[in-house]
């Protein structure tokens, strides 16, 4: 073999080895309507929130071996033409992916043949231009990732229909990160979670919006607790349910006019492993809120994790009188 030959093929190699380095990255897509009028200031808070997440997992994703890349698509940016080319051009084989929408989102009776999930109205007036959740996942999962975490913040009430305030547990990371690397870097497959079940308005606060609030205080405790057997299961779980509890309060108390429970649909395994989870919490609300009380409906069951509701302040010091300054917006209606 000629020297210029053995050059070439070692050139070749060092190509394939590097490409090979740098093809495992964790895509996260951040997607929020802050343009809009009545819940800009809202999604701005859910963004800023869930940035804390994004910058502990951007920490070790290079000691995992994986690169991370934001595509971030708020303001006009939000809009479902740049949502489809976004996705359109989103090469990730192998990759982890992490889809973070929060605005306004509703569905069509037509919609309940064929998913419990919503559109995301993305900026858009126009229903025909909003994309179902559904078929975003689809799409994501015919890229060939890894495992996708896909988090729709959102009403899911339907648009053909014939301030005790949640004061957030802040996202603080406790500089553990062995249950952001099991659920995030050790896991395959995909889970999605909904802001309310089909028919139910999903409601903010300028705090944020009840779905991430309760996604980033579910997570924060696992993380404190350092709770490395929590699934990805278990960890939705924790979140529907904690997320209809608060709304619940605030609906018996009269200051919204429904409670929320957020659908999700886990079918995650584990790396060289088993699978983990592979369940959606089948049930819903009627979309006018609990009328017994008791939240349970035809809705799931408690989570199987221990789970003591949290206490909620208001940032008013109210003592939980009804809020007049109206600070509670639903996402499909502007109310």
């Amino acid at each position: 073999m000629n020297k210029t030959r053995y050059f070439a093929l070692c050139l070749l190699f060092s190509l394939c080895y590097f490409n090979a380095l740098a093809a495992n990255t964790v895509h996260v897509m951040v997607v929020g309507d802050t343009n809009d009028a009545k819940i800009g200031s809202a999604v701005k808070t859910d963004i800023r929130l869930f940035d804390k997440l994004v910058t502990d997992l951007r920490s070790i994703a290079s000691s995992n071996g994986y690169s991370l890349k934001t595509h971030i698509m708020i303001g006009n940016d939000c809009s479902p033409s740049y949502v489809n080319n976004a996705i359109n051009s989103l090469s990730a084989n192998n990759d982890i992916i992490i889809f973070y929408y929060t605005g306004h989102g509703g569905r069509s009776h037509k919609d309940d043949a064929t998913s419990r999930f919503p559109r995301m109205c993305l900026g858009s007036r126009y229903a025909d231009q909003w994309i179902k959740v559904s078929e975003c996942l689809d799409r994501l999962r015919a890229k060939g990732p890894k495992f996708i975490l896909m988090i729709t913040d959102c009403c899911n009430s339907y648009y053909d229909r014939k301030s005790n305030d949640q004061s957030a547990t802040l996202y603080k990371f406790s500089g553990n990160y062995d249950v952001l690397r099991k659920l995030f870097f050790e896991s395959t497959g995909y889970a999605s979670i909904t802001g309310a079940s089909p028919g139910e308005y999903g409601w903010c606060t300028p705090y944020g919006a009840y779905l991430t609030l309760s996604f980033l205080d579910q997570l924060n405790k696992a993380i404190n607790t350092n709770n490395t057997s929590i699934t990805w299961q278990q960890l939705m779980e924790a979140v529907s349910y904690d997320t209809f509890e608060t709304t619940n309060k605030l609906y018996k108390a009269r200051r919204i006019s429904n409670s929320q429970r957020p659908v999700y649909e886990v079918n995650v395994g584990v790396v060289n492993g088993g699978n983990s989870g592979g369940n959606s919490n089948g049930g819903n609300d009627n979309g006018g809120g609990s009328n017994d009380g008791n939240g349970n409906g035809n809705g799931n069951s408690n989570p199987t994790t221990d789970y003591t509701p949290p206490v909620y302040d208001s940032p008013n010091n109210d003592g939980g009188n009804v809020n007049n300054n109206n600070n509670y917006y639903d996402y499909v209606n502007n109310n």
